[in-house]
């Protein structure tokens, strides 16, 4: 994935995040998540993520759980262990074999700022 401007953050498996996140860099999540998540960078949520939230970000991989609305501004690539219940807007898309998507998806329009 490509740097964002700021820092990259970490939330490991095992770790536990209730609320709002905002951060101008990439973030890797692989732990539990409640709440919304925002980032000017990327977003990588691994395989053992279990996340229900909202979540915006430039580009993302998703290979975990997640429950939410996703807003991608460029890029959603979707793995095939990934399992997604929620809208998703996104410019490109890309789905894995065996990943499951439940929800409407629109692509080619931007998210909202």
């Amino acid at each position: 994935m490509a740097k964002g401007s700021g820092a990259d953050t970490i939330i490991a498996k095992g770790v536990e995040m209730n609320g709002e996140l905002r951060v101008d860099g990439n973030i890797f999540i692989d732990g539990d998540v409640k709440g919304t998540v925002i980032s000017q960078g990327d977003l990588n949520i691994g395989s053992e993520a279990k996340i229900e939230a909202n979540l915006q970000a430039k580009n993302a991989i998703v290979a975990g759980v997640l429950r939410g609305t996703v807003e991608i501004a460029e890029k959603l690539e979707i793995l095939e262990t990934a399992e997604i219940t929620g809208d998703i807007t996104a410019g490109v898309l890309s789905v894995a074999g065996g990943a499951t998507i439940n929800g409407t998806i629109r692509m080619g329009v931007g998210i909202s700022e």
